[in-house]
């Protein structure tokens, strides 16, 4: 089980996004957002759940070993643990709230601060990494009225399953939910399975990062 603090966290997650010369964002509970590189932006977000750490843990590892000279394929725009209250006590919930159900009006303020950033950014691409600890195996969400075919592609090349959904409603205020509504199509929620130990949880998340970074540059490349 992880017993890195929200706070340590963020020490180490500040020193790894300014070694690519970001631009930090302060959140006031104590989290940053990180953007860096050009271009349209690519958006991966984890950490609204704080007993789901593997996200967390596999975008900061990600970071951390970037080279010095990395390019990304895109603006990265990154907001790696979100959920300051939970992390630290190991519960989903912050405060009894289900920030992933909170994307509106009465978020608080933290999640209110994304919401802005995530609002003048217009992300292009977005991630958000998860873990279902009511199925035994990890899954991506698609959109049944998606025009593309990336998040099959990308589950193949994870081996990893689809659940398919096609209601707004059932998912009203969730972070995908936001996001589409400003007008973001390549959407991709993860949801990796606690069966799997920790490390490999990482690497399935770690993984979907690379992959959808090296099909931006594709899909510009050939633009």
């Amino acid at each position: 089980m992880n017993s890195l603090s929200f706070q340590k966290y963020y020490v180490r997650f500040k020193q790894a996004a300014l070694r690519q010369r970001a631009t930090l964002t302060y959140l006031s509970n104590g989290g940053y957002i990180a953007q860096f590189g050009t271009g349209p932006s690519f958006a991966i977000m984890s950490g609204l759940h704080g007993d789901e750490v593997s996200g967390p843990l596999a975008i900061l590892e990600w970071l951390e070993n970037l080279s010095d000279n990395y390019k990304p394929p895109s603006k990265l725009w990154i907001a790696p643990l979100i959920n300051d209250d939970g992390w630290n006590k190991k519960q989903r919930e912050w405060h009894n709230i289900d920030l992933n159900r909170s994307f509106n009006e009465n978020a608080p303020n933290f999640l209110k601060e994304i919401m802005t950033s995530l609002k003048i950014t217009k992300p292009y691409f977005f991630l958000d990494l998860h873990e279902d600890s009511d199925l035994n195996f990890s899954y991506i969400y698609q959109f049944i009225n998606d025009k593309h075919s990336w998040t099959q592609q990308l589950a193949s090349s994870l081996d990893i399953q689809i659940e398919t959904w096609s209601d707004f409603a059932s998912w009203e205020t969730a972070s995908e939910i936001y996001i589409r509504r400003l007008g973001c199509d390549y959407c991709f929620t993860l949801e990796a399975s606690p069966a799997l130990t920790l490390q490999n949880r990482i690497k399935l998340h770690i993984n979907s990062i690379v992959w959808l970074e090296n099909n931006i540059k594709v899909f510009f490349d050939t633009e």
